[in-house]
This record gives structure tokens, C-alpha cells and sequence, in this order.
């Protein structure tokens, strides 16, 4: 993934990562809150 510069908020982050980007964030991070 392209790394963003720390001052981008997640809202911005969601507007410039690609829909597989997302889908990859989601597929990692969902297990994660379940913990």
C-alpha cells in the first residue's frame, strides 16, 4: 500500500486509497475490532 502523509485524517486516507486498498484495510482491521 502507498504510505500518506500522518496529517491525512482516515476520511481523506478513504478518498485517495484505491476500492482494493480499502477492501484490504477492512479484511485486516475487522478481525482486529472483534478482539
Amino acid at each position: 500500500m502507498k504510505s500518506l502523509p500522518k496529517k491525512l485524517t482516515c476520511e481523506e486516507e478513504g478518498k485517495v486509497m484505491s476500492p482494493l486498498e480499502k477492501n484490504m484495510m477492512n479484511f485486516f482491521l475487522k478481525p482486529a475490532y472483534k478482539m
